[in-house]
């Protein structure tokens, strides 16, 4: 009785989980961590839980919390290299590089093909101005996972000085956002960097032939083409371009919290759908969901940075006077190491509108990535008096406030 009364604790503390990992997915961190609570309270002894409990605290920016929860993790499963590899990017991210570099030591031990600890190390080494032992390590990367190839080319895999993106701050962080170990789906982790939202209604971003065409169908008539979507959908559950296409349509119809669920389930179906991830950000920037807006555009730059910067000059072509696209491809181009790009719109944005606080302050991130350190602060200095309190906190570590 007790053998049979233990499956069935296993089988709820499994549901629990399974529930905040779909909760996690749709960026509701707070309800997931309720579950991945009640899963811990029935069975304390599996790694996975606390895992996926610290993904959501980190995305929440509950830092401490994460890193507790990530120890645990590896406590229980020595093996973890998710967890270390996480947990690394916690210890860079609050200076204390010695122990990332451990962690990312650890985790590249246990799975000597982990394409993205060989990433996050080599962007610690790029921290210390370790040029050789960055350079080595992002090889590594590109040659286990094609996605990081941007990384060999001259122009920009540049000089080794700290930068902000690619995952942010930019690292990449191994978010198995609950599944166990190859399951996981890759997650972009937060950067000294905010996004400005103008008060102006986003429309869906539409880039390839197929895009364009289906945007056709959907301007002739958006309510029949829901119904063509979601026949194709009640079809084949798995189609990620129907579940686009349906988003797109109720994009259209400013229906934006259905074209958030529809965008949802084709990234679960296709979790480097580049496209998805940006029009479920512009869904959510419409809904005023902003923290849940800025994860989905570093999540798009992060797949396809070409794409996200392509996106942006067209939004400027369209309105010349758009502070938020300039912004937002200033931070595109902090993720592949082009600062002096990210200054340029950054300084576009604030010219245009010099009260623009979030340029100032990520225009202070490039100056300090091109060791231009007096802009820096003098950029930081005015995002402070405009509002900006993280500005405050950088003040305060470059200064010894």
């Amino acid at each position: 009785m007790t053998w049979f009364s233990s499956i069935l604790s296993k089988k709820k503390a499994d549901s629990f989980n399974k529930k905040g990992i779909e909760i996690a997915e749709a960026g509701k961190h707070i309800e997931a961590i309720y579950n991945y609570n009640e899963a811990i309270q029935i069975d304390p002894s599996d790694a996975v839980y606390y895992f996926n409990r610290g993904i959501s605290f980190q995305a929440l920016e509950r830092n401490e919390e994460a890193l507790a929860d990530y120890t645990k993790a590896i406590s229980i499963k020595p093996d973890f290299y998710d967890a270390y590899n996480n947990r690394g990017i916690l210890y860079k991210n609050k200076g204390n590089i010695e122990r990332a570099i451990e962690d990312f030591n650890s985790a590249i031990k246990i799975k000597p093909v982990f394409a993205k600890a060989y990433y996050n190390r080599g962007s610690t080494y790029k921290t210390l101005k370790m040029e050789y032992e960055c350079k080595t390590d992002y090889k590594k990367a590109a040659e286990l996972d094609s996605s990081y190839e941007y990384l060999l080319k001259p122009e920009e895999s540049a000089p080794v000085e700290a930068k902000s993106a690619r995952p942010n701050e930019k690292q990449s962080l191994q978010s198995a956002i609950g599944k166990k170990d190859d399951d996981a789906l890759p997650e972009i982790e937060k950067i000294e960097q905010r996004f400005n939202f103008s008060g102006k209604e986003k429309e869906s971003l539409v880039l390839d032939k197929e895009s364009i065409e289906q945007e056709k169908v959907i301007e002739k008539d958006p309510v029949i083409a829901i119904a063509i979507y979601t026949d194709a959908i009640i079809k084949d559950p798995g189609n990620a371009k129907a579940h686009h296409y349906r988003g797109l349509a109720h994009m259209f119809l400013r229906q934006y919290d259905k074209a958030v669920t529809d965008y949802t389930r084709a990234i679960k179906n296709n979790p480097n759908f580049a496209e998805a991830y940006y029009n479920r950000a512009l869904a959510n920037e419409n809904l005023k969901e902003y923290d849940k807006a800025i994860n989905d555009f570093k999540r798009a730059a992060g797949i396809d940075p070409g794409f996200a910067i392509k996106d942006c000059s067209r939004m400027i072509e369209k309105d010349p006077k758009d502070v938020g696209s300039y912004n937002r491809r200033g931070n595109v181009y902090m993720n592949i190491n082009k600062y002096d790009e990210a200054v340029e719109d950054y300084t576009k944005a604030i010219e245009m509108n010099p009260k623009e606080a979030f340029a100032f302050y990520n225009r202070g991130v490039a100056y300090m990535a091109k060791n231009e350190f007096y802009k820096a602060i003098q950029d930081w200095t005015k995002a402070k008096e405009l509002g900006i309190m993280q500005a405050k906190e950088l003040l305060d570590k470059y200064l010894g406030n």
